[in-house]
């Protein structure tokens, strides 16, 4: 190791360097399989989104049909 000089308060390594440079890495990528999980995540609550739409769309046609169908019934 080598010795540091007059002045300096710390020294750093290359292999200390390295090391970090590497957890880094790694961070880096965790992180990014992280944003992966997170667009997967907004893609699967887009498709439900879709799919309460329908059935409020569907519920809606059908309760108007279901009262022309009583008022035909009931002769209004």
């Amino acid at each position: 190791m080598p010795e540091p000089m007059p002045g300096l308060v710390a020294v750093v390594t290359m292999d200390q360097i390295y090391g970090e440079l590497r957890s880094l890495h790694d961070e880096v990528r965790d992180m990014r399989s992280e944003v992966k999980d997170i667009a997967d995540h907004e893609n699967r609550l887009r498709s439900l989104e879709r799919k309460v739409w329908l059935a409020a769309g569907i519920a809606a046609a059908a309760s108007g049909g279901i009262v022309q169908a009583f008022n035909t019934a009931m002769g209004a």
